[in-house]
Formats: C-alpha cells, sequence, structure tokens
C-alpha cells in the first residue's frame, strides 16, 4: 500500500507540471455587444468543483433537468466516481480505486432558490461572464454528460448530498486525468473559457478562471 501511494504522489506531481502545457490561452465566442453576454458561476468547495447555471439560460438541450426540481433560479452541476461521490465515508482503497481504475460516474445536480452567492456562502464562488453562443455549447456539453436508458431518458439514482439535490448516471468514466476538477475545466473549454485541460485540483483551477476573467476584460475593451 505505501509504494501504491508514492506511484500516485509521483503520477500527480508530473501531472499538475504538465497543467500549464495543455492550456487555452486566449477566449473563445465573445459576445460582441452587453446584451448577448451571460452569467455562469465555478463553486469551489475545497476539493472539488462544480458550475452553476441560471435556469432562465437552459436552452432545449439541458431543460429535461427541471422535471426533477421545484421552482429553482439556478442549478449547479457536479461530476464525479460513483462509489466516491455518493460515499458516506470515504475509504483510502475507495480513494484508489477511483484514482487508477476507470469507474463509474455520476451528475450532482442541486436546485438553487437563491443566488449562488448567498446559497454557497461558505465556499468560493467566481463569476464567469460568457456569450449566449457559448452557453449553448456549454448547455449541449453538459446535457451529453448524462448516461440516458433505451428510451433517451436520463436516468435518477438517489437524493443528493445537500439542499434540493439529485444524482444521475453519468455517461463518462472517472479516473485520476478525468476527475471531477478536470470535467468542469472541460466544459469551461467548451464555452471558450481558456483553462487547462488537465485541472486535477480545484484550487488550480480556480486561479486559472480568475486569470481568464481579467483577460476577458482586457478582449472585451479591445472590441
Amino acid at each position: 500500500m505505501h509504494l501504491q501511494l508514492k506511484r500516485f504522489v509521483t503520477v500527480v506531481l508530473l501531472l499538475l507540471l504538465l497543467t500549464n502545457c495543455n492550456s487555452h490561452h486566449s477566449w473563445r465566442y465573445l459576445a460582441d455587444l452587453p446584451h448577448n453576454e451571460r452569467t455562469i458561476f465555478l463553486v469551489s468547495h475545497g476539493w472539488h468543483t462544480g458550475l452553476v447555471i441560471a435556469t432562465k439560460n437552459l436552452t432545449k438541450e439541458l431543460t429535461f433537468i427541471q422535471n426533477y426540481f421545484n421552482n429553482s433560479l439556478y442549478f449547479e452541476i457536479g461530476w464525479g466516481d460513483k462509489d466516491f461521490y455518493q460515499a458516506n465515508q470515504v475509504t483510502s482503497a475507495m480513494a484508489l480505486k477511483a484514482a487508477f481504475w476507470p469507474t463509474n460516474s455520476v451528475l450532482h445536480v442541486v436546485g438553487l432558490p437563491t443566488d449562488p452567492t448567498q446559497y454557497f456562502s461558505s465556499s468560493e464562488v467566481i463569476e464567469i461572464k460568457i456569450s449566449v453562443i457559448a452557453h449553448q455549447q456549454l448547455n449541449s456539453a453538459i446535457a451529453d454528460s448524462f448516461q440516458r436508458d433505451a428510451t433517451g431518458t436520463i436516468v435518477p439514482i438517489q437524493t443528493g448530498l445537500y439542499g434540493d439535490s439529485h444524482f444521475f448516471s453519468g455517461k463518462d468514466y472517472f479516473y485520476l486525468t478525468n476527475n471531477c476538477n478536470n470535467w468542469t475545466a472541460k466544459q469551461l473549454i467548451t464555452a471558450g473559457v481558456p483553462v487547462s485541460k488537465i485541472s486535477l485540483t480545484a484550487t488550480s483551477l480556480v486561479k486559472q478562471v480568475k486569470k481568464a476573467n481579467k483577460y476577458y476584460q482586457c478582449c472585451i475593451q479591445l472590441q
């Protein structure tokens, strides 16, 4: 077990060094006018990140999630290992399995009755401006992360971790370089946000998004 942990740490350090080599350095899908901007949020819960989108900005690809909630103004969506994410008590064996073996995934969706900065007052919440086109791309990418049954319907599993929330079966497999923060980063990249494809930690992703926000203001002013 000690040797496995040493190998695990070595691999993580190598991947962290590679993170900055796999970044998208420029914004895509910039809004041409202010009224074509939409707001999304990155939420960091310490080790895990999720995205928050406004119900009013859901496009047809993602409106199906409203069927499982009542009067939500926003939705927080996160992704992770099926066993690890839903576990009442996390073990080292569970963590190692999630890191080194491709495992089934789930999405955790929370219906928020208020602004995410208020709802997640104990977490770090970062506002991100994207264009209408970028938001459509984001909605499609998130919708494609849900596993569907033979009828094309998403698969609910159980009640979620907090608030009005639910777990749903995920489409992709979870492993070390395809973890919860990496999934969040990929969704942001789909929306044109310049972050790394390999964002293994919440801290790294938060830092990149803050930097991207500063760059966004410069890009908008130069248009």
